[in-house]
């Protein structure tokens, strides 16, 4: 089963010029990672409000993008503030635990396999 993610972040008015151009960054280095199925960012009515939504073939997937892409990972991080990130999928024990003792971060298993 695959591991959809669906994140929700702020950027403050001075700060969204630089997060444009790091997301930008970011959707592109993620074109030749074997194992992302779908990799997009939107925006809504509230211009400080971002939302990514990412999948990928399996947690081993999931894990490859943030290793391969932590330094971008960490500068759009100073960039923007993640009020929600949910995971859906089925998870390793220890990847779901890493995941809900992270504030802002809610994991859902798969209802029916």
């Amino acid at each position: 089963m695959s591991i959809l993610v669906r994140v929700e972040v702020h950027v403050p008015d001075s700060q969204r010029d630089d997060f444009r151009a790091l997301a930008g960054e970011l959707t592109t280095a993620i074109q030749d990672e074997p194992g992302t199925i779908r990799y997009g960012w939107f925006s809504g009515a509230d211009p400080s409000t971002f939302v990514l939504i990412e999948e990928f073939t399996d947690e081993g997937a999931a894990l490859a993008h943030n290793h391969n892409c932590g330094a971008l990972l960490e500068k759009i991080a100073t960039v923007s503030t993640v009020t929600r990130n949910d995971v859906y999928g089925t998870l390793s024990d220890g990847m779901r635990q890493e995941l809900e003792s992270k504030p802002g971060k809610f994991t859902f298993a798969p209802l029916f396999t």
